[in-house]
């Protein structure tokens, strides 16, 4: 998670990759929510309780939670 972003099934290049891209001024796309990386200064207004209007911008559920979900109802 990157300032509150989620950037899943990450290996160890693919993080040294985010971070130098970031770094550079180019952050990545996260894997599920917004589709920009938020600065530190937007995600802390947002925890603060003003609205983005991000809120149903991209997918907000991986994979996993929603194999997770499924397994959880009795199916597989």
């Amino acid at each position: 998670m990157v300032n509150w972003e989620f950037y899943d099934n990450q290996t160890p290049q693919s993080v040294k990759d985010l971070v130098d891209s970031a770094r550079a001024g180019k952050p990545t796309a996260p894997t599920r929510g917004p589709k920009t990386l938020r600065t530190w200064k937007q995600n802390s207004e947002v925890l603060a309780g003003l609205s983005d209007g991000l809120a149903n911008e991209g997918v907000s559920a991986g994979e996993a939670t929603l194999l997770g979900l499924k397994i959880a109802k009795g199916g597989k």
